[in-house]
């Protein structure tokens, strides 16, 4: 009914995307969540998303389930760009997410990108690292609802004060955080360090892995473009059983944002077509780097 095809491994395929006409109305009497993804008959490839809520959610239902474990659903800025279609808009967005105690910045490696993930999902990750080990405690206790985005000694020494703890301490929590991979050095300040999650680099070895696949089928194209549904099949048949976080909605919003490719509408039909991006968008020769799965 939906449009979804069944896949030889018994998977179902993403339904193709709609043409353009009338959103659906909800009955009279019902409301809709404030906060909810569109369903897929109301997506559109070329429908902007008004609602920064919205947008996150879903993206953050575009991850395959189960779910990686140390992999919390991430919404990255740059997919954020082709959802909402407003970089002016998610820039301001993501700002005002630093400044949220509902949300915690996290810097994703390999893909010089930023993501957002809920403080509440973020603290419990960390907490299922806890054990014995009263340092991941305190971080999901005390440090994520105070940093949103950086964490310093001074901050940690303060939480272990706040615990009970000695201020002397914080080197070794900082250290402790570091090794589990829920933080990284961003190379400007030792004694400073960036939320990240455990396992970015599954992440983002599937988004590159994806990125290779766009600019190999592409560039065998006649100008380097390809209808959606072909570039799906593709996708499908080339690299979809190998990765092991993202879908195709999600390469689609990634080869967007980054500029790595440019989509249009053609025609009385209004065909979806894809094509290869020139100009600022990323080096077809460098999408395929290897980035370790452990980052």
């Amino acid at each position: 009914a939906n449009g979804a095809e069944t896949m030889a491994d018994g998977t179902a395929e993403a339904p193709s995307l709609p043409r353009r006409g009338k959103r659906k109305r909800d009955p009279p009497g019902l409301v809709a969540p404030a906060v909810s993804a569109p369903e897929d008959d109301d997506f559109s490839l070329f429908d902007a998303i008004s609602d920064f809520e919205a947008a996150r959610g879903l993206l953050c239902s575009t991850y395959q389930q189960p779910r990686v474990p140390g992999l919390p659903p991430v919404a990255l800025r740059t997919q954020m760009y082709a959802v909402l279609n407003d970089k002016t808009l998610v820039d301001r967005e993501f700002e005002d997410a630093r400044r949220d105690n509902g949300f915690v910045t996290v810097h994703v490696r390999g893909l010089d990108d930023v993501g957002i993930v809920e403080a509440r999902v973020f603290a419990a990750e960390i907490a299922l690292h806890a054990g014995d080990d009263t340092a991941f405690s305190i971080a999901a206790e005390r440090l994520v609802p105070a940093c949103r985005e950086y964490v310093t000694e001074e901050d940690v020494a303060r939480a272990c004060a706040s615990s009970g703890r000695p201020r002397e301490d914080a080197k070794g929590v900082l250290a402790a955080l570091r090794r589990a991979g829920f933080t990284t050095d961003l190379g400007v300040d030792p004694g400073t360090q960036a939320w990240t999650v455990p396992r970015a680099g599954v992440l983002v070895g599937d988004l590159l892995e994806a990125r290779r696949v766009a600019v190999r089928v592409l560039e065998k194209q006649t100008l380097c473009e390809a209808t959606l549904p072909f570039l799906r099949e593709r996708f499908h048949r080339l690299c979809r059983r190998r990765l092991r976080a993202a879908t195709w909605r999600m390469v689609l919003h990634d080869w967007i944002g980054s500029g790595l490719v440019c989509a249009r509408s053609v025609g009385q039909s209004a065909a979806e077509v894809v094509a290869l991006a020139g100009g600022d968008g990323p080096d077809p020769r460098r999408v395929g780097r290897p980035i370790p799965s452990t980052l």
